[in-house]
Order: structure tokens, then C-alpha cells, then sequence
């Protein structure tokens, strides 16, 4: 496969467990792709990108590459079966992750964007975060909280006790590592959601809701199985770059084609959390609102082809920190 390297500046801390540095990922090409297609949703699924969570599980660089071509090729393996007349308009979650003086600013933002669900990272100072959060109007919203597995079984237990008095709470997303019993007791106190990529526990039972983040792996069997189940789906980006977050887009139609009854609203409007965000302008939002463009996804594959592109291979003893030194790209 192919490889290019970005480097994403947070404007603040992008969840409990991560700080304001740089977050470093990859565009990625398949190397295998067919040179004669004409058909621009085929043409653009054969890029994907992968985006480092080493706070979340992620191998650290220098081991990293295993684990990126393996997820990558689950990626580009993907039956997808959709067309252009499948890519439906879309609302999708804003994300919150600051609780400082600039949160009112950043909710009049919100509301002007016209967002119907809120999401707010929370698990670095639950006390000011929760004091923060009940000083806001939330009653126009569905709400979400994700915790990314920040605190224990009690400490979730007594935030619980206390986020369930939000009006229009929707779910609390993995508040603390999974366990069958610690969750058993947490659903009884509000709705759970669980990350598919923050466990990889085999069938856990005790959630409503299962967030997918797809370019991390899915399977069609175990999301049919959830839908038996009756849970809610909500798929959503790793907070990537432009071609992640078209990618989680189509991924995202491709299941509620499938699926229209269990996945509800997702979330992938996350590129306001950056400042360098150089191609936002290929986005396909206007506010919380994303609606498929044709111009703007051709327009992107040529930035993509303009690209430079480095060649890795899982034949090469060397790790990807070695190959990007080689390279020549800066670390």
C-alpha cells in the first residue's frame, strides 16, 4: 500500500485521555486498486486513512506498522454495494471536548450550525466538567456523553447518578471498561453505549447502543446479530482528516441502507477540533448538515493524486518509523 503523512493540530485536548499534540495519520492508497475505473465512488474507495490513537490502544510508531496494514486491508475488503443514489443528506453529532471560558462561544456556534445532537467528551475532571455542563441550555438537544473508559466502576456509578438528570440524555458511551457485571449495573441507571474499538471483549450483552468507528473494522455478521438484539447503531469518524471523514460518510450509507431501522444519527463533523485543517472546503457539511457533491469529491481525489505517496510493504523488516526516516519525512 501507499502512505502519506499529516500531522493535525488540535485546538485543545480532544478527549480525557489525549493533550494539545500534534495528531499524527496517514492517507492511505491501495496499491491494488484498477487503473480503468470511471465510476467515482469506486474510484475514492480506494483510498482510506488511518489516524494514530496510541492513548486509546494504538501501538506507538515504531510497531505500528502490523497493525495499520492489517486494519487498512479489512478496510479496503469491505463489500460496500452502494451508488451514488444511496448517498443520502445526513445530520451528524457535534463534538464538544473543551469546558473552558470559551464553551458558551462555542455553543452559539453550535446552535447557528443548527446541530441537533451534542456529543461531550468528558473523564479528565468530571467535577468541572459536569459544574460546566448543567450551567448550559440543553434542552434543544439529544445529548451523548463518552467517558473513552476514563474512570472505575465507582466513579462511573456516581456520574451516572448525575448525567441522568440532563434532559434528553441519549446514551453515556464506555464509562468504564467493559465488564458483564460493572455494566449490568450501569444500564440500570441510564443508557450505555459501547465503542467497537475501545473493547475486544466477544459478545458483550449489556448496552443500547454500539458506536462503530468502520475504518477500524466491521463485521456485517456480528452488526446483523446487534440489530437482531434490537441495539442502536451510530457510526462514527476516529476525528480523522478529509478522507476519513467522507470514507466514514459512505460507510455510513452503506449501513443505513442496510439497516435504516437501527442506525440513527452518527458522528463525523469533527474537523472544527483543528487548526490546520487545510481541506475543509472538500467537506461535504454546510453546518451540522452533510449532503453528497459530486464536485467536491472529484476535486479531492485530485488533491489525492497529487499527492506524494510512499510505498510500505509488510516484506520490509523495517518498522514505519525506520521507512519515514529513510524518506526523508519529517517525524
Amino acid at each position: 500500500m501507499w502512505i502519506h503523512k499529516y500531522l493535525l493540530q488540535p485546538v485543545d485536548s480532544l478527549n480525557s485521555r489525549s493533550n494539545k499534540e500534534p495528531r499524527l495519520g496517514f492517507f492511505i492508497k491501495n496499491a491494488n486498486a484498477p487503473s480503468n475505473q470511471d465510476d467515482l465512488i469506486q474510484k475514492f474507495l480506494n483510498y482510506t486513512e488511518f489516524i494514530h490513537w496510541p492513548e486509546l490502544g494504538d501501538p506507538n510508531l515504531a510497531e505500528l506498522k502490523p497493525a495499520l496494514m492489517k486494519t487498512v486491508n479489512a478496510d479496503f475488503q469491505f463489500p460496500f454495494s452502494i451508488s451514488e443514489n444511496d448517498l443520502v443528506t445526513v445530520k451528524s453529532n457535534a463534538l464538544v471536548s473543551r469546558y473552558d471560558k470559551l464553551l458558551g462561544q462555542e455553543m452559539e456556534h453550535l446552535q447557528d450550525g443548527k446541530f441537533e445532537v451534542l456529543k461531550f467528551k468528558m473523564g479528565r475532571n468530571f467535577k468541572d466538567e459536569y459544574a460546566a455542563l448543567m450551567k448550559l441550555n440543553l434542552k434543544p438537544y439529544l445529548v451523548r456523553i463518552d467517558f473513552n473508559n476514563s474512570l472505575n466502576f465507582k466513579e462511573a456509578k456516581e456520574a451516572l447518578d448525575k448525567l441522568k438528570k440532563i434532559p434528553n440524555l441519549e446514551y453515556v458511551e464506555d464509562p468504564t471498561e467493559y465488564g458483564d457485571y460493572h455494566w449490568s449495573e450501569l444500564e440500570k441507571i441510564t443508557p450505555i453505549a459501547l465503542d467497537n474499538f475501545t473493547t475486544n471483549i466477544k459478545n458483550p450483552k449489556h448496552f443500547q447502543y454500539r458506536v462503530l468507528k468502520p475504518l477500524r473494522g466491521i463485521s456485517l455478521p456480528e452488526i446483523t446479530e446487534w440489530t437482531i438484539q434490537k441495539k442502536k447503531l451510530v457510526v462514527t469518524n476516529l476525528m480523522d482528516n478529509v478522507v476519513g471523514t467522507w470514507r466514514t460518510y459512505i460507510y455510513f450509507c452503506e449501513l443505513k441502507k442496510q439497516f435504516p431501522y437501527h442506525v440513527i444519527t452518527p458522528g463525523f463533523h469533527t474537523h472544527a477540533l483543528y487548526r490546520n485543517y487545510e481541506h475543509v472546503s472538500l467537506l461535504g457539511f454546510k453546518g451540522s448538515e452533510w449532503s453528497y457533491d459530486q464536485e467536491k469529491l472529484q476535486k479531492l481525489l485530485n488533491v489525492l493524486e497529487k499527492l506524494n505517496w510512499l510505498r510500505i510493504s509488510i516484506l520490509d523488516s523495517k518498522n514505519l518509523e525506520q521507512v519515514l526516516k529513510d524518506a526523508g519525512v519529517e517525524q
